[in-house]
């Protein structure tokens, strides 16, 4: 995702647990800025998976 300059996402441990996370910091941030975003993320870890 960040190759592309689409999304940038880091990582990070909580409890031993791995999560995503992601800033928004534009506040000209949509709803459907969100939902692309989300979109990515699903896209490309269901693309990561095959």
């Amino acid at each position: 995702m960040f190759n592309s300059g689409l999304v940038l996402v880091a990582s990070t441990r909580v409890n031993g647990n791995f999560y995503l996370k992601f800033t928004m910091l534009n506040p000209l941030t949509t709803l459907d800025d969100v939902h692309f975003i989300l979109n990515t993320i699903k896209q490309t870890g269901a693309a990561w998976r095959q």
